[in-house]
């Protein structure tokens, strides 16, 4: 069940990301509602506390498209929301815990 469940994940974030990179593309806002709406059940199922570093990788790109939406709508709360999810990853998955990341 659980190995089935990180998979359905894996291929949501996937769709997530080509959600975001259409919404570039056509400059179209919508693509972005459904990316944010996913990203946040893949967040529930891979946290960054209990899974870091799959979590850091959707937090950085949920961080990524809010700075897209906050492009294509003008809303600059968007990028302060962006920065505090890359600060978030920072805090998380610091030097000393990953190197390699």
């Amino acid at each position: 069940m659980i190995t089935t469940l990180y998979f359905c994940t894996a291929l949501k974030t996937r769709l997530d990301l080509a959600l975001h990179i259409m919404a570039e593309i056509n400059k179209d806002k919508r693509y972005l509602d459904e990316a944010t709406e996913v990203f946040g059940q893949a967040m529930s199922i891979w946290t960054i506390t209990e899974s870091p570093e799959r979590g850091a990788d959707i937090q950085n790109s949920l961080g990524g498209l809010l700075i897209t939406m906050g492009k294509l709508t003008n809303q600059s709360g968007l990028f302060d929301k962006a920065v505090g999810v890359f600060i978030k990853i920072v805090e998380v998955m610091s030097r000393r815990r990953s190197p390699l990341v």
